[in-house]
């Protein structure tokens, strides 16, 4: 059986709870599903769509309090949930399963099985104890690389990690892990993921990328193919204001309205910016149905008015 894992806190609910709703709606056999939660979501409770979802074996959330520590999180896109899968030997402790952690912001489009059940094998023969999907290679930027003081020519994404527990728990990962939250505190930019890569630094399988799509945002209208998990992973969401032109975010809102029973996820952080947002994007409005566009423009009005 697939273990999943998720790590959010009050900010990032919706989104998670999609992305694992997203998931469910794609395998063909039960999974567990494993959630980090800190007290920010403590009375939080998941939709009955999750919970009572055929394809979910078992929902286990695991609490976590840590102090607000942690860099470059004030005014990110990302909070402090972002570290909490660091301390994954303290919140597994003896276990031996392969874990397959999913950032918040991802959508799953397909049944992943094979793929994740290959990758796994594959780490076991190599004796490898996680596996990414690449972002860049040395030769291409080398700015990370020397400011995170590695050796390797490969730096990952860490919006999809498959980890081997018995052996993150044998290398004592995770206290190196938050060791370097300290030692690179002045140097890192993109948080556990320089964290993750400086550790590894190049010991680790190589994830096929449609595990781990990244969009680029403006290219409505390409096809999905082979892709199995979209990652929104820049700064502008799909639930951001302006958010439904980026790449496949009509995805992301497709699954809040099957969970939800609302057409469109809106968030304002900043009503100016979101105004100025929704207008930046008015090139893309004839790649979208009028109809559509006049009741995401209207949800948005509201959003921005009501902030």
């Amino acid at each position: 059986m697939l273990n999943f894992l998720f790590a959010f806190d009050y900010n990032y609910q919706i989104q998670g709870s999609v992305a694992i709703y997203s998931l469910l709606e794609n395998v063909k056999d039960k999974i567990d599903i494993f959630v980090i939660l800190d007290k920010s979501s403590e009375n939080f409770d998941f939709p009955d769509a999750i919970v009572t979802h055929k394809n979910l074996n078992k929902l286990n959330l695991k609490m976590i309090d840590l102090p607000d520590n942690f860099y470059n999180i004030k005014e990110a896109h990302v909070s402090k949930a972002t570290f909490y899968r660091l301390y994954l030997s303290s919140l597994f402790q003896n276990d031996n399963k392969n874990l397959v952690y999913l950032d918040a912001d991802i959508i799953c489009t397909q049944d992943p099985k094979n793929e994740l059940f290959s990758a796994m094998h594959k780490m076991n023969n190599n004796n490898q104890s996680a596996a990414f999907a690449d972002e860049l290679s040395r030769s291409e930027y080398e700015e990370p690389f020397l400011r995170l003081g590695m050796s390797s020519d490969s730096y990952f994404n860490a919006g999809v990690m498959i980890v081997n527990l018995k052996k993150w728990n044998e290398n004592d990962y995770s206290t190196k892990a938050i060791s370097l939250v300290d030692s690179l505190r002045e140097k890192a930019k993109f948080w556990d993921q320089d964290v993750l890569n400086a550790m590894f630094d190049g010991n680790y399988l190589s994830l096929d990328n449609n595990l781990n799509y990244r969009t680029g945002g403006l290219e409505n209208g390409k096809d999905i193919d082979e892709k199995i998990f979209i990652h929104f992973s820049g700064k502008s969401k799909p639930w951001d204001v302006g958010g439904l032109f980026e790449e496949f975010a009509q995805l992301y809102h497709e699954h809040y309205k099957r969970l939800y029973g609302k057409e469109f996820h809106l968030v304002v952080k900043n009503r100016k910016n979101a105004i100025l947002k929704l207008f930046r994007y008015r090139k893309q409005i004839r790649t979208f149905p009028y109809r559509t566009l006049l009741r995401y423009t209207t949800a948005s009005i509201k959003s921005i008015i009501n902030k």
